[in-house]
């Protein structure tokens, strides 16, 4: 299932509680292809560069954000698994470069 409008709407900023540590600059998804061949979605959410370890260690707020976004999906009726990843700027331009 390619990423479409469906995806799209459920994984923006504004129609998801997000906590507020880390901030969340943005939500992307892509196609994805898990271990065993089935179908899935890779999800990066960027977060600010400015975020600290003990931000990233706070558990209840990793647990929430990826809850939230993981929801959004299923309410939209996507049941593709998301895979979500946190990244920084800084972190993907590095990954870009690499490719």
């Amino acid at each position: 299932m390619p990423v479409d409008t469906k995806i799209r709407a459920a994984l923006r900023r504004k129609n998801l509680d997000l906590p507020p540590k880390p901030r969340v600059l943005s939500i992307e998804a892509e196609d994805y292809v898990d271990w065993t061949g089935d179908e899935a979605l890779r999800i990066w959410v960027v977060i600010d560069e400015d975020t600290t370890d003990a931000e990233l260690q706070n558990g209840n707020a990793i647990i929430q954000l990826k809850r939230t976004i993981h929801d959004s999906l299923l309410n939209k009726g996507v049941k593709l698994y998301p895979y979500i990843f946190l990244t920084k700027p800084s972190e993907q331009v590095a990954t870009d470069e690499e490719e």
